[in-house]
């Protein structure tokens, strides 16, 4: 049996974490549990049409004690600033 990581991607309202978004959707052993932005709200397929059908999951401010509990690994897709 395969274990399935269960992933975070803090900033996914940016380019980046868009493009993690869209790869780890597709890989067979991830499941995207958990997606933050700065100042984005919302369910990801509202902000990103293209995921339609492809995930529910709603972007929320970032929470470190929410992330650390429900993820293996955090993708951090932030600003270098």
């Amino acid at each position: 049996m395969k274990n399935i990581l269960k992933i975070g991607i803090a900033g996914v309202s940016g380019y980046t974490g868009k493009e993690a978004l869209s790869i780890l959707l597709k890989h067979p052993r991830v499941r995207v549990v958990y997606v933050a932005a700065n100042n984005t709200r919302g369910r990801v397929d509202e902000i990103y049409p293209e995921f339609l059908g492809r995930t529910n999951l709603v972007c929320q401010k970032f929470n470190i004690v929410q992330a650390v509990q429900h993820c293996d690994v955090i993708f951090l897709a932030l600003p270098h600033t």
